[in-house]
């Protein structure tokens, strides 16, 4: 039997699923914790799980991952330069402010002065560009380079640039042209820079995923999931690790697909951090018009629609007003740092067994999450904190104690910033533990913090835990009627909702607990407002089972909660397609009496020219272009050419009016 191993490592948790290849039944699945100082680890515990006869019968891995989302987010990654030419700097900043987070110091221009036509009046000295990358790019991994009208000019600057700055630095160079076809050079740009920026994180992704195949005696071909949902090869993903910006909510949406069946569908990913809004339809996921937008970035890069926000079984609970809030950030559960450190549930269980102190910070631990090298370049403070914590986490008040000052003067802030320390406290996870929903760690400590605290805030257990649930819940629905608010009314909601409809929100889902529970709702019959889901609304991830039956009701909708719901982000790298398109356009130039002059054939960089008269032999050459680059994209990302079809779509525009043809657009699809 041939089967196809998913894994996909997420913040949290790293998954594996076996499936069958031809019949997709799941034959085995596991989790692991993520550990982001070693991934071979969380991959390895991961895989460990599974049988071995799967391991040898394996025909295929596939992988997704939040890795490069979450360094968007963070903001923790390699470090790169952008080189563009046909713009000065001042301009570019402009530009760039609006579309991506780049600091001056990486960004240098070259105004060439480049005409519409491809002229380039302004020719760099290349002997002084040589100079210039010598001083300026030294200290990089990558450098991005992108040009003004390429379809026009052929993209011979950032051809000639990419071989003097290999020939000079010996470095890896994206150009803009490889990437993206569209539009726009300086978006283009901070596209090839942020692609740069990602090549070492994903780099260390996939020898990571080798180092354990070797190690377990895995010997198949790799895949990773693509934005758009289809596959690439390692080699392909190496060079162009911005395409892998969604592709774990993109596996966790064809996964939530795979396992239903449903056609049209709202789908909530619920993970350890976050919390994923996708939508089905027709059975595929919805596509972003545009490319997609990840923390500061709004890129190119072709991609499924997403709404992210904070909410996972690892967000902070904290206590507002004598009331539990939901954060956004993540913390270590307490049950989890508990099950590593065993004495964590004794100081807890004496917490709870005290006098009951009136303090909300007397259960938040610390913990150094990874060595740190240089420790000499840290003020003086932060290296007292990394030395107490060397050896095992502290509380607040043990870590003051150790330090010999008050709680409310310790500075965590920017070691926590930086991921050098890591917060631990309640959250959602241990209240599933305490209601037995969940078991994988230390219950009682979960059970010892949440007595504790619901003593300090005058409830009973069971109201501490149903005040938490409610507040998860909320969250929830509130997030998935601003997600389909604003899709549907993008305009009007772009600046955010405002306060009546945030009451209104807040109002119903006080209804819908009301009507649940047998009580009159608030404010009386008179006045209702109602939001509706058209669509069921799926729910997949590790914590999602509790909380989505109630949501998915209050918008007036069912819940589908599919079997293996806590690995589907790996069931969905396992059976995302094998897709690749290319495209090639004719474009007709006219002269201002409304004569073409001549014809202009463009793709991905290459430029030719043809007579007014030859329009039939320009077509020819763009669909072959179209075909033979979507045949070398797909044996490039790790397709068998003998196994590929190729269909070509050919769509004539006109001007509106005059009605002259204006291009002739030639898609290459290969499957």
């Amino acid at each position: 039997m041939n089967v196809v191993i998913g894994i996909d490592t997420g913040g949290t948790y790293t998954d594996a699923a076996v499936l069958n290849e031809e019949t997709r039944e799941v034959l085995a699945s596991a989790k692991a914790l993520t550990t982001k100082d070693n991934l071979e680890t969380g991959i390895e515990n991961a895989l460990g799980q599974v049988p071995e006869e799967y391991l040898r019968d394996c025909k295929m891995v596939a992988l997704s991952t939040t890795l490069a989302t979450n360094a968007c987010v963070e903001k923790k990654y390699g470090k790169a330069k952008l080189i563009l030419f046909g713009t000065d700097k001042e301009s570019a900043l402009r530009i760039t402010a609006q579309l991506g987070a780049i600091p001056p110091g990486d960004l240098l221009c070259i105004d060439t002065k480049t005409k519409f036509s491809g002229e380039i009046p302004c020719m760099p000295d290349w002997e002084e560009f040589a100079g210039m990358v010598r001083e300026e790019c030294g200290g990089c991994d990558v450098i991005a380079v992108s040009e003004v009208y390429t379809a026009q000019t052929g993209s011979v600057l950032e051809r000639k640039a990419r071989d003097i700055i290999q020939s000079v630095l010996g470095k890896t160079v994206v150009c803009g042209y490889e990437l993206f076809e569209e539009l726009g050079f300086i978006k283009r740009g901070l596209g090839a820079y942020l692609n740069g920026k990602l090549i070492p994180l994903i780099d260390e992704f996939l020898r990571a995923v080798k180092g354990v195949m070797g190690r377990l005696g895995i010997d198949c071909p790799v895949s990773i999931v693509r934005s758009d949902g289809t596959l690439m090869s390692v080699e392909y993903t190496r060079l162009h690790p911005i395409e892998t910006l969604l592709c774990g909510p993109v596996a966790s949406v064809t996964g939530a697909g795979g396992l239903t069946r449903e056609k049209d569908a709202y789908v909530i990913d619920m993970g350890g951090t976050t919390s994923d809004i996708a939508i089905l339809r027709g059975g595929a996921p919805s596509i972003v018009r545009g490319g997609i937008t990840i923390g500061d970035w709004k890129t190119f890069v072709k991609g499924v629609y997403i709404d992210t926000f904070g909410l996972g079984g690892d967000s902070e609970v904290k206590f507002q007003d004598n009331e539990p809030v939901i954060m956004d950030g993540r913390v270590i559960p307490i049950c989890i740092l508990a099950s590593e450190y065993p004495q964590i549930c004794e100081e807890l269980s004496a917490l709870r067994n005290s006098e009951w102190q009136i303090s909300n910070h007397a259960h938040e631990y610390y913990k150094l999450t990874k060595p740190v090298q240089s420790i000499s370049s840290f003020p003086t403070h932060e290296r007292d904190i990394i030395c107490a914590l060397e050896t095992k986490p502290m509380s607040m008040r043990q870590l003051a104690r150790t330090l010999k000052m008050s709680v409310s003067d310790l500075r965590l802030g920017s070691l926590e910033s930086r991921g050098i320390i890591m917060k631990s406290g309640l959250t959602p996870t241990d209240i599933m533990h305490v209601r037995g929903e969940f078991t994988d760690h230390d219950t009682q400590a979960a059970q010892n913090l949440a007595v504790y605290l619901a003593h300090i805030h005058g409830w009973t257990l069971d109201d501490l835990c149903e005040k938490i649930y409610d507040r998860v819940k909320f969250k929830m629905y509130r997030n998935i009627v601003r997600a389909a608010m604003v899709r549907k009314y993008s305009e009007a909601a772009r600046d955010g909702l405002g306060g009546v409809l945030e009451q209104m929100i807040a109002c119903q889902w006080e209804e819908a607990k009301g009507e649940k529970k047998g009580q009159e709702c608030p404010g009386g019959m008179e006045f209702r407002a109602l939001f509706r889901l058209e669509y069921p609304l799926i729910g997949i991830g590790g914590p999602v089972k509790v909380f989505t039956e109630d949501v998915a009701k209050a918008l007036q909708t069912r819940a589908v909660i599919p079997e293996n719901f806590r690995v589907a982000n790996a069931i969905g790298a396992a059976i995302c397609n094998m897709e690749v398109t290319a495209q090639a356009m004719v474009t007709y130039v006219y002269d201002n009496g409304g004569a073409v002059t001549h014809l202009r054939v463009s793709s991905k960089g290459e430029a030719v020219i043809f007579e007014p008269k030859e329009d039939e032999k320009a077509c020819a050459l763009a669909e072959k272009l179209a075909v033979r680059r979507a045949e070398e994209e797909a044996l490039e990302r790790g397709y068998e050419k003998e196994r590929l079809e190729i269909q070509v779509e050919r769509t004539d525009k006109y001007f509106i009016g005059f009605g002259g043809i204006m291009e002739t657009l030639f898609v290459a699809c290969a499957k």
